[in-house]
């Protein structure tokens, strides 16, 4: 029991965490892109790809381990 609310804790925490990854990564997605419309593509000129990638990778991440958590979460409170 006590491993399973660990397990369900720390699911959680890196939820929330990869959300947080994910929504920076979208801003500096927009910024970029903008950036890249009124200035041209400059040095780092596949910014926008590389955060945008970031940011994509970042919610499936999220996705997963919320709906771990919540299947962890729904074997808690069955009793199994």
């Amino acid at each position: 029991m006590k491993a399973k609310s660990f397990l369900s804790f720390t699911l959680l925490f890196l939820g929330i965490f990869f959300v947080l990854i994910a929504l920076i990564s979208a801003y500096f997605t927009l910024t970029s892109f903008l950036e890249r419309q009124s200035h041209g593509s400059g040095i780092f000129f596949a910014d926008v790809e590389l955060f945008g990638l970031v940011a994509i990778i970042f919610t499936i991440l999220s996705a997963i381990t919320i709906f771990a958590y919540k299947k962890i979460l729904g074997l808690n409170e069955s009793g199994k």
